[in-house]
C-alpha cells in the first residue's frame, strides 16, 4: 500500500488491525529531502535531542517495555548525541519505529512519529502526507462501508427466504396461534 505526497510516493505497512497501527517508510519520507542517501537524513533527525523526547514521550504511551532507564542514560550522557533507528530500537525496546534491511526493507514507523518526522523535514511536506493518509483512511472505511451494506442486506434475503420455508413447510393450518409462534421462535 502506497501514498503520493507531492509527488513523493510513500510505503505504508499495515499491521492486520486497519489504519489503527499503520507504519509509513521514514525511508520514503527522507527521499523527499534528499533521494540518494535518506539514511543520513534519519539519523540527522534521530540526533536531535527533541527528536528523542518525543519519540520517548509516544513509547511511553504505547509502549508497556519501554525501557525509561536506558532512555534517561542516553538522555544525560555528556556531548553530541548520536541515535539510529536500530539502535533506538535495540536500547530502548521500542515498537514505534522498525527497521528492516534487505531489498524491500527501510525505515518504518507509525503514522504519530511518521507525521512528527514529516513536520521536521518541511511542514508543507508534512501536510500533504496528512492529506493523503486521510484520503487513503476514507477509501478503506468506505470499502469497508460496502462490506457491512452487503452483509446486511443478504441477512435480509436469508431471513425472507428462512421464513418463507417455515410458513410453506412447518405451518400447517391444525397448529395453534401459539404452536405457530413456537415453531416460528424454534
Amino acid at each position: 500500500m502506497k501514498i503520493n505526497a507531492n509527488g513523493t510516493e510513500i510505503s505504508i505497512l499495515d499491521s492486520g488491525e486497519g489504519f489503527k497501527d499503520s507504519y509509513l517508510s521514514l525511508t520514503d519520507l527522507a527521499k523527499y529531502k534528499n533521494p540518494d542517501d535518506p539514511r543520513i537524513v534519519i539519523s540527522n533527525w534521530m540526533s536531535s535531542y527533541s527528536t528523542i523526547d518525543f519519540l520517548a514521550t509516544w513509547e511511553s504511551l504505547y509502549n508497556p517495555n519501554f525501557n525509561r532507564m536506558e532512555f534517561q542514560t542516553v538522555r544525560s550522557e555528556p556531548g553530541r548525541l548520536v541515535m539510529t533507528p536500530k539502535q533506538w530500537i535495540e536500547r530502548m525496546s521500542a515498537i514505534g519505529i522498525t527497521s528492516q534491511a534487505g531489498r524491500y526493507g527501510g525505515t518504518y514507523a507509525h503514522s504519530d512519529i511518521a507525521f512528527e518526522f514529516a513536520s521536521w523535514i518541511s511542514p508543507e511536506f508534512k501536510l500533504y502526507v496528512i492529506k493523503d493518509y486521510q484520503r487513503l483512511k476514507q477509501d478503506e472505511a468506505r470499502r469497508l462501508e460496502i462490506g457491512w451494506d452487503t452483509k446486511r442486506e443478504l441477512s435480509k434475503i436469508n431471513y425472507r427466504i428462512h421464513t418463507d420455508a417455515i410458513k410453506e413447510f412447518l405451518i400447517t393450518p391444525e397448529l395453534t396461534k401459539q404452536e405457530k409462534g413456537y415453531t416460528y421462535a424454534t
